[in-house]
């Protein structure tokens, strides 16, 4: 035991001056980087933590940025955020800032942080068509992404290539025509519907079943209200009926506002996933000389 621990304090004492093989770093970073173009990102990214570690500020600017794409890849927005944060001040490139901007945006978008996504946006140097061409993508996002539908649309339409998709610009009109008529689902107009009449609130959402759910038990609780009224009392209707019919006919209308808020949330997360698709075929991966 002894042996072992003086063994491995002679390790410590070489990795804290440096004296290890010179080629452990670039090994090691060296499979980092094979480990993400597999896609292999937790692997990755415990290679790439071993090289920052071993090797301090002097190679920042070598792990930085994949290791952000790792986390970002991995649904870690958080840590993508910081290391695109570090990978950014560490270069005066133009285009690659804009190209890490792009990124931690995606991750600020990732973890629901639309306002700050919209802010780093500003920082772009739109210099160049692509870069203009990318700014007005990530900005449809956003601006779909904190519901600003006119602005997102206007963004979107300035993002596609007319010329080399011209279908394109009536795809996102159609889908944008399509997101404006969900406001005939407005929640609020879906509950007053169930609260004048059981269940036509859902009917209009287009849940049959759950329509005549509630049509079907309010109005069989009212017809057994007015059958115990006029067979017993007043009083014995009230005390024996009158909570049951009160329980469903109020959950009745507060259901309908759910399922109009499930309606519109459903229908434009489809909405968005087929203006995704339509836009991302357009929007080269990175700039070229």
């Amino acid at each position: 035991m002894r042996l072992i621990l003086i063994c491995l304090g002679l390790l410590l004492a070489l990795i804290g001056t440096g004296r290890l093989p010179a080629q452990t770093l670039p090994q090691t970073l060296a499979f980092a980087e094979a480990q993400l173009a597999l896609g292999q990102y937790e692997t990755a990214i415990k290679a790439y933590r071993r090289v920052l570690y071993f090797g301090g500020d002097s190679v920042g600017s070598a792990v930085f940025a994949p290791l952000a794409d790792c986390y970002l890849a991995t649904g870690q927005a958080r840590q993508a955020q910081r290391y695109f944060n570090l990978a950014y001040a560490q270069t005066r490139d133009d285009s690659l800032r804009n190209e890490l901007l792009f990124r931690k945006v995606a991750a600020l978008l990732l973890a629901g942080q639309d306002g700050l996504a919209e802010v780093d946006l500003l920082s772009v140097q739109a210099n160049t068509p692509y870069f203009r061409q990318k700014l007005a993508f990530y900005e449809g996002v956003t601006a779909f992404q904190r519901e600003d539908f006119d602005r997102a649309e206007r963004a979107f339409l300035q993002a596609i290539d007319s010329v080399a998709f011209p279908g394109s610009p009536q795809v996102v009109r159609r889908l944008f025509a399509e997101q404006a008529r969900l406001r005939r689902f407005n929640p609020r107009k879906v509950r007053w519907m169930s609260v004048f009449l059981p269940g036509l609130g859902q009917l209009y959402v287009g849940e049959y079943r759950y329509a005549a759910n509630s049509l079907l038990l309010t109005g069989g609780l009212m017809a057994l209200f007015g059958y115990v009224f006029v067979n017993l009392s007043l009083i014995d209707a009230l005390f024996s009926v009158m909570p049951w019919f009160q329980r469903y006919y109020i959950g009745g209308y507060q259901h309908a506002y759910r399922l109009a808020e499930e309606k519109i949330q459903g229908e434009r997360h489809r909405i968005f996933q087929q203006l995704l698709d339509e836009m991302t075929s357009q929007i080269p991966g990175k700039a070229t000389d």
